[in-house]
């Protein structure tokens, strides 16, 4: 990207590239403006966390049963948020990873180590690595979904996190788990998202949209595995998980969050790059969306933090536009096959 002929709002970092930006005098982006006329307030987060307590006391059980499924990456969101849903909330928290195969070392480590801190049991579940990398493979080079999916993410990662949703949903749904925690920063999903029920006539239209073009890809009879089946959704509807991401209302700032997880042990990847904290991946996934729309995919994400307070605009700037990361983009390559 030319940031000689790119124009980036003076308030956030959101470019002159994103779909559907404009810019007033004052170099400010519609985004930013937009965001003036929400409620982000802490009254508005306190309501969220009272509507939690109040489902957590609903759901929590006194059989020595998992009251919440943690889908754990070994980033510092996701492990910041088990901590606060065991230590703050005193739930009984499974920890569950869906194996990519890019997974940083370091991040396999502070998986290992946080769990064993916190005294939290782990499933890692993992499918077969060729077929994994076959589908990233045609998603760093093919467009899978529609448009507006990329504005938040590469097609890598919404393949990645279509998976890990899919399978953790399974396995909540398996193990009558009634609550699965997500790792998401204020950045990434909005507060009105923070507590709701799964539903499985939306579960199974979501599933669709993110099955088909990876049935292309490998196969209907392979892909099936990462899919809900129709015994899942024979389950009644009450008896569905809440999707809740605390990280929502907690107050929260990314200094302080690996603050508090280093006191658990876990211990900064320097194996990723600049916008990830668990995956090798990320960085190959990045250029080749920064190729195809022009823009960089953490960018909203970035933006909205820089909006919400929690993040220095300097320090998303920098994380966007000076995002260099050629040895593991090197290593994406050789890991794909596509060298």
């Amino acid at each position: 990207m030319d940031m000689n002929k790119v124009q980036v709002c003076t308030r956030c970092v959101l470019p002159s590239t994103f779909p559907g930006i404009s810019f007033d005098d004052e170099g400010v982006c519609n985004h930013c403006r937009q965001y003036e006329a929400f409620d982000y307030s802490n009254e508005k987060k306190l309501e969220y966390k009272v509507k939690f307590l109040r489902l957590a006391s609903q759901i929590k059980r006194n059989d020595g049963g998992v009251d919440a499924l943690i889908a754990y990456s070994g980033g510092k969101d996701s492990t910041y948020t088990m901590y606060v849903m065991k230590e703050v909330y005193g739930l009984n928290v499974e920890a569950f990873t869906f194996d990519n195969y890019f997974i940083s070392p370091q991040a396999t480590k502070n998986i290992e180590t946080v769990c064993e801190r916190l005294g939290v049991k782990h499933v890692m579940v993992r499918h077969e690595k060729q077929m994994i990398k076959k589908v990233f493979a045609h998603a760093s080079k093919n467009d899978m979904y529609a448009p507006k999916h990329m504005e938040r993410a590469s097609t890598i990662c919404t393949v990645c996190s279509g998976f890990f949703k899919s399978v953790a949903l399974m396995y909540a749904l398996e193990n009558q788990i009634p609550m699965i925690g997500y790792g998401w920063s204020p950045g990434q999903a909005p507060i009105q998202s923070a507590l709701t029920q799964t539903n499985p006539k939306f579960v199974r239209m979501a599933q669709k949209t993110a099955s088909t073009p990876i049935y292309k890809v490998v196969g209907e009879t392979d892909g099936r595995k990462y899919f809900l089946k129709d015994e899942h959704y024979s389950i009644p509807a009450a008896q569905w998980p809440y999707n809740v991401h605390p990280l929502a209302w907690e107050p929260y700032s990314e200094e302080g969050v690996k603050e508090k997880i280093r006191e658990l042990g876990w211990v900064d990847p320097t194996d990723v790059d600049s916008n990830s904290t668990n995956c090798m991946l990320n960085a190959w996934a990045n250029e080749q969306h920064v190729k195809r729309y022009q823009f960089h995919p953490y960018v909203m994400e970035k933006a909205q933090m820089v909006r919400a307070g929690v993040l220095d605009r300097q320090e998303a700037y920098d994380s966007i536009y000076n995002d260099q990361n050629e040895r593991l983009i090197e290593y994406a390559l050789t890991r794909l096959d596509l060298k």
